[in-house]
């Protein structure tokens, strides 16, 4: 295979960056031949830039003020000679490439020059091919040292990190450790150098290791999760582990500390009877049906407000249990869940011991092993003049990423709750990195803000679990205010805000705020840094546009699914959550082009209170 375009490779086969550029020092006191030589070395790459000049002294004060890539210099000067000028650059760039281009050659005197330490020797010929060698001798001799220095900062990198990093042979001993891997195992690094991994791991973790983990990374390449190590004393410690995979045969670890290590063989089974009085002090309905939505567990509290007794409730149906004006469709709602095996929750009026209450009746099909287990639920009061409208069971079920009991439903919360947590906890890794260099007590309110946001989140996801519902109580807001704590909190460069300050829209505050969160980080994540982003408001609702790339026209009806993304790093669980915040205030939300030629979002069915 030949070099592509970009590349060139050398006499000696390694290739040369062509973005970067050499630096050439050329000190010979021939003012002809240095000019001379400088133009063809020119002509050969545009990557160089050559400096001459004609005497050491001259050269050296060059080197002082410049950034030099590599040095050639002849042999036979005035006053000074070519290896005396090396003798002096070493004192101040020992490793600095130096090739000693001469025209006097003799054995002797390359003896003399490799015993110097030059980085080559090349004899001046009669023709201009001579540029092309050397030139090559120069490439060779530059990418050389780069790629020491590459090497050189990356060990420095693995010297410095914080976490534990070691290399391990075929032979599964290990050839490098850094300090911080070392002294996880109360170890000096030179200790581990040479010894087996084994000798850190107990013996029924090092079994776990043979049997189940390093198959699976030989297999897929790389292994993540939690690992119990061993100190020099014996004593056990918690760890979270990394492996890669070497071409070679032999793997990279990377290696925290944890600060406790789960014992899962010596916790006792929970017994029964505890989750029972756990659910009977609850304050909500608690209810489990069998597959065949027959009622087999309920708390003391669904008793006390249906009126029911035990023996009344035991294999009761759906719409037996819960008497009242919606008896049909409540039933034909439990068995929709089980037969689509999805979450579901409603508003309905439910016979009580004291007349007819309203009740939020939650639906969540229990998996495993692909069959239905059975169906469970919480039931919570509503409070009296509520305003929260409940979707009737004719519109369907509303599938909410709530309390899931199947892999894949799991799999998908987590999946939007990583994907808006990531913007706070990188905002506070990045102020962090800034107040590092710069300092400032800016920096550190940055970071503050960005954890207080994550905790938002945290309080919020926590609210949907228990509660079912992606979003809580709505409340008068004040739209502007929550738009401008976002502008603070992004760092948006281009944000243009068309709202009014009176303008109050009604909503979950943290919902609203991470549902424009998810629409402001969306055009930027596709548009960059400098998308220009609009929001405004409309008579019942509010719009996000941009001028970034837009939503391709057959792709309108996909923006919303989980997954996807016009993006190969994209996590495609943005604007996900942003339908699902929209679906749980039972808005509405549509994406056009905007006038600025990207994506307008416009979410709509909202309350507003909007000035004239």
């Amino acid at each position: 295979m030949s070099p592509s375009g970009g590349e060139r490779l050398s006499r000696h086969g390694d290739f040369v960056s062509a973005s970067e550029p050499i630096r050439v020092l050329h000190v010979d006191d021939d003012s002809q031949l240095v000019e001379l030589a400088a133009t063809f070395l020119e002509r050969e790459t545009d990557r160089f830039s050559v400096t001459t000049e004609t005497s050491v002294d001259a050269g050296l004060d060059t080197l002082s003020t410049e950034d030099i890539d590599c040095i050639v210099s002849d042999y036979d000067m005035p006053e000074t000679s070519g290896l005396e000028f090396l003798d002096t650059v070493r004192d101040s760039h020992p490793n600095l490439p130096f090739i000693l281009f001469t025209g006097k050659g003799s054995e002797e005197i390359a003896s003399e020059a490799i015993s110097a330490g030059v980085t080559e020797y090349f004899q001046k010929e009669t023709g201009t091919d001579q540029y092309t060698v050397l030139t090559n001798r120069i490439e060779h001799a530059v990418g050389k040292r780069r790629a020491e220095q590459e090497v050189y900062r990356g060990f420095q990198a693995m010297e410095s990190a914080d976490e534990g990093i070691g290399i391990l042979g075929r032979d599964g001993t290990y050839q490098y450790v850094n300090r911080a891997y070392a002294e996880i195992y109360d170890h000096d690094p030179n200790e581990l150098l040479g010894s087996h991994w084994k000798t850190l791991y107990p013996d029924d973790e090092a079994i776990r290791f043979d049997e189940e983990i390093l198959p699976l990374l030989e297999e897929t390449g790389s292994w993540s999760g939690r690992s119990v190590g061993l100190t020099k004393h014996d004593e056990r410690i918690p760890e979270s582990l990394t492996l890669t995979q070497m071409v070679d045969g032999g793997h990279v670890c990377v290696v925290r500390e944890l600060s406790s290590e789960p014992d899962r063989e010596h916790v006792p089974p929970l017994d029964p009877q505890v989750l029972i009085s756990a659910f009977d002090e609850l304050e909500e309905l608690f209810y489990v049906f069998d597959p065949d939505l027959r009622c087999v567990r309920w708390n003391d509290h669904l008793e006390n407000v249906t009126g029911q007794s035990s023996d009344e409730i035991e294999f009761s149906t759906p719409s037996e249990l819960f008497d009242g004006e919606a008896q049909p469709r409540v039933q034909r709602l439990f068995e929709d869940v089980a037969a689509r095996r999805i979450p579901v929750t409603l508003e309905t009026s439910l016979g009580t011991g004291n007349g007819t209450d309203s009740y939020e009746l939650s639906a969540v099909p229990v998996e495993s092993g692909g069959d239905l287990r059975a169906v469970v639920g919480v039931g919570r009061s509503c409070p009296s003049g509520s305003e929260r409208t409940s979707r009737s069971l004719d519109e369907g079920p509303t599938p909410l990423p709530t309390d899931r009991a199947t892999d894949e439903q799991l799999d998908l919360l987590a999946s939007v709750l990583a994907h808006d947590l990531q913007g706070p906890i990188s905002v506070a890794r990045g102020r962090l990195e800034l107040a590092r260099e710069i300092g400032g007590d800016e920096q550190f309110d940055q970071v503050e803000h960005a954890l207080e946001r994550a905790e938002e989140l945290i309080d919020d996801v926590t609210g949907l679990l228990r509660g079912r519902r992606l979003a809580g109580d709505e409340t008068p807001i004040e739209f502007r205010d929550v738009v401008e704590d976002l502008e603070a909190t992004l760092g948006l460069s281009r944000l243009s805000v068309s709202v009014d300050r009176s303008t109050v829209v009604r909503a979950d505050y943290f919902a609203l705020k991470r549902l424009l969160e998810n629409l402001f980080s969306n055009a930027v994540e596709h548009g960059g840094p400098d998308t220009a982003v609009v929001v405004g408001t409309l008579s019942d609702g509010f719009y996000v546009s941009d001028d970034g790339p837009g939503i391709p026209d057959d792709a309108d009806d996909d923006v919303f699914e989980p997954g996807y993304s016009t993006k190969e790093s994209g996590t495609g669980f943005g604007l996900a959550s942003v339908d699902q915040i929209v679906r749980a205030h039972d808005w509405e939300i549509d994406v056009t082009r905007s006038e600025l030629g990207g994506a307008r979002f416009e979410v709509t069915g909202v309350s507003c209170e909007c000035p004239d």
